[in-house]
């Protein structure tokens, strides 16, 4: 016990000899601090690292134990692969040996067999050969004979055929020689339908946009055709003639009732009209209707549609809009009787006066050409313009010209702005149409033009 009591002072005097207390100087930012390393914190740091020697010792060694033994294991498995490959060296050539034998073997019995089947083919097709001559010879025979047969027939029939249709093809030349006939008479009634379809077409192409066309509910859809004209195509050629002249008739209804309206909208309005105011720049190479194959009448629809036309141009050349938009007036003062807006007497005004605000534009209301424009006494500022026709408009009381004398304007230009100058009460236009020195009512002018133009 003592002994052991002395071992264990001894053990801890050589520890504490091994792992005294240590001190570090520790330096940092100018400032000295010291640190205390405690002897079992030196004696486990030194315990730790032999454990980590020991470890790696042992680690090795075992590694090197492992490669060895791979190393055995290598070798054997090379020598197993090696006696694998001599062993299969020798049964492929045991079995190159087998299949070269059994190759020479099929062929050689191939090549037998091969010629016997060919002395066969060749006794079979010289039979067959043989057979076939036979039977050609046999076939040929009975087609000579058949086609002798069919030759003999064939010309007994025609003999008889064309005993038979001698009767037939005279009766043929006389039908061709009534055909012919009818066809001439067919010829000249196709003539006939033809130019009366030119004309018919000439004068649809000629018809103004207001004249409608009729509605196919209109248009008739049969006919009665004389028992003589039975045939189809006089019958068609009726049904065609029936319905240009109900086109025609139709047509000429429209032009004259048309017509009619255009003059009486003209009356209505107090506008002159003469077939002397067409209108200039017309010409070209004359070439003459053709009116010989037409029917009777025609010749005057046709003269009534050329005076539409001129009626409908003298139309589009009057001046059928106000100078003034719709929502930019109020009328004032109408055409007619009134009191004097200065003196309060009894007055005719020659015009329309169209109230607005300032500097309202105006607009002419057709192209024409500008005969004046000057400060005119009671007009006030004023312009005059010449149109076709004989028409002339005239525009007071503007506060500004936009155009001068001598200028051509355009239906819808500006030409000047409303004002208040020369014998006025306030802001308007004063508008007046003039034909031939006759004043016309402006507001009913363009009510009248406008209704029959929309017609």
């Amino acid at each position: 016990m003592n002994t052991l009591a002395v071992m264990i002072r001894k053990i801890g005097a050589a520890y504490r000899s091994c792992f005294p207390s240590r001190q570090l100087l520790i330096r940092q930012e100018a400032q000295v601090k010291m640190m205390t390393i405690p002897g079992w914190l030196q004696s486990f740091f030194v315990t730790s690292l032999f454990v980590l020697i020991a470890w790696a010792a042992y680690s090795t060694n075992q590694l090197l134990h492992q490669q060895e033994e791979f190393n055995r294991r290598h070798e054997s498995l090379y020598s197993e692969l090696t006696l694998l490959r001599s062993e299969s060296a020798r049964q492929a050539e045991n079995w190159q040996k087998k299949y070269d034998s059994t190759t020479a073997s099929l062929t050689e019995q191939i090549d037998t067999e091969r010629r016997e089947w060919q002395k066969k083919y060749q006794a079979g097709t010289q039979a067959l050969k043989d057979q076939l001559a036979v039977e050609r010879q046999q076939w040929q025979q009975q087609i000579d004979a058949r086609t002798r047969d069919l030759h003999i027939q064939y010309e007994a029939e025609r003999e008889q055929w064309r005993l038979q249709h001698e009767d037939e093809q005279r009766e043929w030349k006389q039908l061709a020689s009534q055909l012919e006939e009818e066809n001439e008479q067919q010829h000249d009634k196709l003539k006939i339908l033809l130019h009366q379809q030119s004309v018919l077409l000439d004068m649809r192409a000629n018809l103004p946009a207001t004249v409608t066309r009729p509605n196919e509910a209109e248009e008739p859809q049969a006919y009665n055709v004389p028992p003589f004209l039975e045939q189809p195509f006089f019958q068609q050629a009726s049904v065609l003639e029936n319905h240009i002249q109900f086109l025609f008739s139709d047509w000429a209804s429209r032009i004259t009732t048309r017509k009619q309206a255009i003059l009486t909208a003209l009356k209505d309005a107090g506008i002159k009209y003469s077939v002397e105011d067409v209108p200039s720049g017309q010409g070209g190479p004359f070439q003459e209707a053709n009116l010989d194959l037409l029917p009777v009448g025609y010749d005057k629809t046709l003269d009534e549609l050329t005076t539409l036309n001129e009626l409908e141009t003298y139309l589009d050349a009057l001046p059928d809009v106000l100078p003034v938009k719709e929502d930019e007036y109020y009328i004032s003062s109408r055409y007619g009787y009134r009191k004097d807006p200065f003196n309060k007497k009894r007055a005719f005004h020659r015009g329309l006066d169209l109230a607005g605000w300032p500097k309202t534009k105006i607009y002419a209301p057709a192209d024409g050409t500008v005969l004046r424009a000057f400060k005119n006494a009671g007009y006030g500022k004023f312009i005059e313009i010449r149109h076709s026709n004989g028409i002339i408009t005239r525009y007071g009381h503007l506060h500004t010209f936009k155009v001068k004398r001598g200028d051509h304007v355009a239906k819808g230009q500006v030409i000047g702005l409303m004002g208040n100058t020369g014998r006025s009460t306030n802001n308007h236009l004063h508008y007046e149409i003039v034909q031939d020195k006759r004043y016309l009512n402006p507001l009913r002018f363009f009510e009248v033009i406008s209704h029959v133009q929309q017609q």
